[in-house]
């Protein structure tokens, strides 16, 4: 691949790996009740905003991948549909307070991506300023599922593979 395709490549990783600009959010479990439902009708989904814990962690993926050569980083799936390709459908999403913490807010959200279903955890938090921002993922999958924040840091864990093939009949 030339210089200037791969700079051109590269830059638009950076695009899609960082996190875009975000209207600020007012209620998680709304924010991501609007995202699935524009993943199912396949139009563009909202932009979600991230905490500065993951920023960072997104920005560390990247600023490794670029100087390892890679162009791809430690996550090379789409981590709100637990794939790299979508249809999605029959989303349910709910939501609960995280004990003695007003300002965390768990949304459990239940889908089928081509048929399969998938379960994904998004922990929420309130920033300084006092706005709701994403701070992690968690998948529950029969491959063992997955932590983004782990992912960003430390790419996928050899033994987690390992056990979940393991769990295949």
């Amino acid at each position: 691949m030339g210089n200037w395709m791969k700079a051109a490549w590269l830059a638009l990783l950076a695009c899609l790996a960082l996190p875009a600009q975000a209207a600020p959010i007012s209620d998680p479990e709304a924010a991501m009740r609007a995202f699935y439902t524009a993943l199912e009708k396949e139009t563009p989904a909202p932009a979600i905003p991230w905490s500065a814990r993951m920023e960072a962690l997104f920005a560390l993926d990247l600023k490794e991948a670029q100087a390892a050569g890679d162009e791809i980083g430690r996550v090379d799936f789409d981590y709100f549909i637990n794939g790299q390709d979508g249809q999605i459908a029959k989303s349910v999403v709910t939501s609960h307070a995280v004990d003695g913490a007003p300002g965390r807010r768990i949304v459990v959200v239940r889908f089928e991506n081509f048929d399969m279903p998938q379960e994904n955890h998004f922990y929420w938090q309130r920033d300084a300023a006092g706005a709701w921002a994403l701070d992690d993922v968690r998948s529950f999958g029969e491959d063992g599922g997955f932590v983004l924040s782990h992912l960003l840091q430390y790419g996928a864990d050899p033994a987690e593979k390992t056990r979940a093939a393991a769990r295949v009949p």
